[in-house]
């Protein structure tokens, strides 16, 4: 929205992030980001597997998954779709790690998923008084897991190995 949907410079951004798109109610508007997301709500139905639900908020837990996708997508009012966001899934690669419970090791294939926070703060116009980077969190999960909230049980806090 910001380098505009014709911008040449706006495809190397797209492979990097995973596509996040509103579940406000469409519009009769022939706008482009109305138009795009009638699309890919359309799409979300036929190929749910590759996205996924999820409230708005922070937490893990109450996602949807797989053939809910298609089922909140068709079934839910326009005011409770308002309260989640459509997300493309993302397959990170899988490997062993030995995770410690109770006392108890236990190997299981794990994937990891780092999430990249930022900081901005403006006055409310299009003056920025702080945009800033506001640090990272990597939550490893067996990946027989869909969800992958910490603080919620599904997942545990790792550290990135850099080499």
């Amino acid at each position: 929205r910001f380098l505009g949907f014709d911008n040449p410079n706006i495809l190397p951004l797209r492979n990097v992030f995973a596509g996040l798109y509103d579940l406000d109610p469409i519009t009769n508007s022939t706008d482009e980001i109305n138009q795009l997301n009638i699309k890919i709500r359309k799409d979300a139905i036929v190929n749910s597997t590759n996205y996924v639900i999820k409230p708005q908020r922070e937490g893990g837990g109450n996602n949807y998954y797989n053939e809910n996708v298609r089922k909140v997508l068709e079934t839910f009012t326009s005011n409770e779709l308002s309260a989640f966001i459509l997300m493309e899934r993302i397959f990170p690669p899988a490997q062993e790690i030995e995770l410690v419970r109770d006392g108890h090791v236990t190997k299981t294939m794990s994937i990891c998923e780092l999430g990249i926070y930022g900081i901005i703060l403006s006055n409310g116009g299009s003056s920025k008084l702080l945009n800033d980077y506001g640090g990272y969190l990597l939550r490893v999960k067996p990946i027989s897991s869909d969800e992958g909230g910490v603080a919620a049980g599904y997942a545990v806090l790792g550290s990135p190995d850099l080499i």
